[in-house]
């Protein structure tokens, strides 16, 4: 690295160029995600309690995946949005694929919702 990068002048000049964040819809969003976590660990506290011994069973996963999806979410803000202009109509083609293999998949948990990756997990396209 240079040492212009390093230089304040410079440093405030870089900054200035990048559009701030949406600050009103980034607050609404993690009131949202912090909302739906909150319901989801008052709805299954108890049972998680009765069924598993472990009160936080359900909270603990969707705690996980809220933390990836937020440090994904910041991760795509990086990217300027003409790359996701590119991506945009590939990005359709792959979701229309993945629900149409839906279709071709066995039943799991009595439905055909999910694709079943071997050792992986499931995966619902239409999430």
């Amino acid at each position: 690295m240079t040492a212009a990068f390093w230089d304040p002048a410079a440093l405030r000049t870089r900054l200035r160029e990048k559009p701030s964040p949406d600050v009103p819809f980034l607050v609404i969003l993690l009131a949202l995600l912090c909302y739906g976590l909150i319901m989801l660990f008052s709805a299954g506290y108890a049972v998680a309690l009765y069924r598993r011994g472990d009160a936080y069973t359900y909270i603990r996963p969707q705690l996980l995946f809220a933390a990836l999806g937020v440090a994904a979410m910041y991760a795509a803000s990086l990217v300027d949005y003409h790359i996701w202009h590119k991506l945009a109509w590939p990005i359709m083609g792959l979701s229309l694929i993945l629900l149409v293999i839906v279709l071709f998949m066995p039943e799991y948990n009595g439905c055909k919702r999910w694709i079943v990756l071997p050792g992986l997990g499931t995966l619902q396209p239409s999430e």
